[in-house]
């Protein structure tokens, strides 16, 4: 097994924790060998001070993310926890295809990102609408979308 070394700087809310765990767990089936280094703008002064120097380059938005690749490992840096959340399932992306590892940002085109479920047939649909596992999955799929809004 390959070493891999993951620290989280600073404070990082449930979003934020959300795609860490599943970063934790698509490192260890790639058998990544590095260091990850995770964390926000508002959360991490080290972040930040990385942001304003000028060695990640990192959008001032919500829901805004960058990887940075370098020789010692990669840096994954959220804007506010969301972006964070976003920055991990990216690199999972990355991971599970098998791509080379390069140094990218995102920051989204539209401020509002989100999707209406109109349930039609209460009877017809009521063991996906009751079903805990059904949501789990499907709010979890909006997420790595990155569709921040879900209206049912």
């Amino acid at each position: 097994m390959k070493d891999t070394c993951t620290v989280v700087l600073g404070k990082i809310g449930a979003p934020a924790r959300h795609g860490v765990e599943e970063l934790i767990q698509t490192l260890r089936e790639a058998q990544f060998s590095g260091s990850v280094t995770l964390g926000t703008v508002a959360g991490s002064a080290q972040i930040a001070s990385w942001v304003n120097a000028g060695k990640i380059r990192l959008k001032p938005v919500h829901e805004a993310f960058s990887v940075f690749v370098e020789p010692e490992g990669v840096i994954v840096a959220g804007y506010d926890d969301v972006g964070l959340m976003y920055g991990c399932f990216a690199l999972c992306e990355k991971l599970r295809q098998g791509r080379e590892l390069v140094s990218f940002d995102e920051a989204p085109y539209l401020q509002t990102r989100g999707i209406y479920e109109l349930p039609h047939n209460r009877d017809l649909e009521k063991d996906r609408f009751y079903s805990k596992e059904y949501w789990t999955t499907y709010f979890n799929m909006l997420a790595r979308n990155q569709i921040g809004r879900a209206h049912v």
